[in-house]
């Protein structure tokens, strides 16, 4: 699955809140309550930390591939662009599938960046049934 290990994500939020401060409020509009939060390795309601190229295709739990975005959007993004590129698979099929990217962690809204060139990555493919 898309497992985001427990301390992986606390510290990314950490590092987030501490070196990343006028980001989180410029592109995002976070309080001070929600960086204190951060600050404490907590997630703030209604955002999530975002894996940019999914653990199944081969992202790894790391900074570089962390990006705090809004649930919303995150969930948009799998809905729209993604699952109608995977529907189709079949078990042990892989496709090259079209990803949104940014080299940013922290989301910036499409009204307030132009969005940028999608990559491609070889990332999906479809899992076998017995739960792997």
């Amino acid at each position: 699955g898309n497992v985001l290990v427990e301390g992986v994500r606390s510290k990314f939020l950490k590092m987030l809140a501490n070196e990343h401060e006028p980001e989180l409020r410029a592109k995002l509009g976070l309080t001070d309550s929600e960086i204190a939060m951060m600050k404490k390795g907590r997630s703030v309601p209604g955002y999530n930390v975002h894996h940019k190229l999914p653990i199944h295709g081969g992202g790894q739990n790391v900074f570089e591939n962390l990006i705090l975005m809004p649930i919303k959007p995150h969930d948009e993004l799998h809905h729209k662009v993604m699952d109608p590129q995977v529907a189709q698979m079949q078990t042990g099929e892989s496709k090259k599938v079209m990803i949104p990217w940014t080299d940013d962690m922290v989301y910036v809204s499409p009204e307030r960046k132009k969005a940028l060139p999608q990559k491609s990555f070889l990332m999906a493919k479809a899992a076998d049934r017995t739960g792997r």
